[in-house]
Order: C-alpha cells, then structure tokens, then sequence
C-alpha cells in the first residue's frame, strides 16, 4: 500500500514523497545488508575466518585477545548501525504515513492532491489500508523500544561508522 501511495500519489508536498520513497526502498534494500553482514560472520566469511585464525592463536600470541576484543566491539557496532539506520527509516515512514492520514482529512489535501481519489471507488479501503499500515508501523516502533534505542539521529549513525572505518 505504502507503494501504492508513492506511486499512484500525486504529492504537491515533495519533500514528503522523498521522505516516504527514500525510507520505503531503503528498508526493501535493508535486507541485502543484513545477507551481507550476516555472510561475512559466517565461518567461511571475512569476519568468521578472522575471529576463527584469532580464536585458535589467542594461547600462542597474547595481542590475539586484544585484536579479538576489537574485531568483536566493530561486528556489534556495525549490527548496531544496521538496527539504527533501520529504525531511522521506519521512523521516517511512520512520519510520513501520519501526515499523508493527517492531510487526507483536509478538504482540500495539502501533501497528496489525489489522496481521495487513489484507487477511485476503493479509496475508503485504501485509506483503511493505510491507517492498518500506520499502526503496524507505531506499535513495531512501541515494540523495538523495548530492546532498543530509538531515539537515534543520523549525526549518531554518522559517528558510529566513523568509528568503525578506524
């Protein structure tokens, strides 16, 4: 529906649609990421090959344990990254879904200037589609406050992938 909505959506408001796109197709991608970063854990991946030379010279070399140390704050600091972008989007989205609702209430819509109209004689289920989607969006987020931050900023993912690439 939230494709539906970018694609059949004629936004006035722009920076809306940019918004709800941008975090839509990012969190379509986001599953490749977590492949990738998942892969790369696995033993026969970069990560699992390094922590596996690391686990089996922690007796002979004691720079090991200092290096594995390092190798496993970077692989939950990296996860970490991965979770906040992830909510940072979902966050975004959620956002945007409650203006598009909030504007679909207006006489006449500010954001999305055929809002009444997507979907001709189902808009009422497109719109009951919308708010089911919103509400799925609020309580994941209620849900992920439970075990995570999110009350995250770029500016925080930005300094944690700095500390990474050192």
């Amino acid at each position: 529906v939230v494709n539906e909505l970018i694609i059949s959506g004629i936004f006035i408001n722009k920076g809306v649609l940019n918004d709800l796109s941008n975090s839509y197709y990012a969190l379509n991608s986001h599953l490749h990421n977590i492949t990738a970063f998942e892969n790369s854990l696995d033993s026969e991946g970069t990560t699992g090959k390094v922590i596996t030379r690391l686990l089996q010279s922690i007796k002979r070399e004691k720079s090991a344990k200092k290096i594995l140390d390092k190798t496993i704050k970077n692989i939950n600091l990296k996860a970490k990254i991965i979770i906040d972008e992830q909510v940072l989007n979902i966050k975004k989205m959620a956002q945007c879904l409650k203006n598009v609702l909030e504007d679909y209430k207006l006489k006449t819509p500010k954001i999305v200037s055929n809002i009444k109209k997507i979907r001709a004689g189902s808009n009422k289920q497109f719109i009951e589609e919308l708010v089911k989607t919103y509400k799925d969006i609020f309580l994941l987020l209620k849900l992920m406050n439970n075990y995570v931050s999110i009350n995250i900023t770029m500016a925080e993912i930005e300094k944690k992938k700095a500390i990474v690439k050192e």
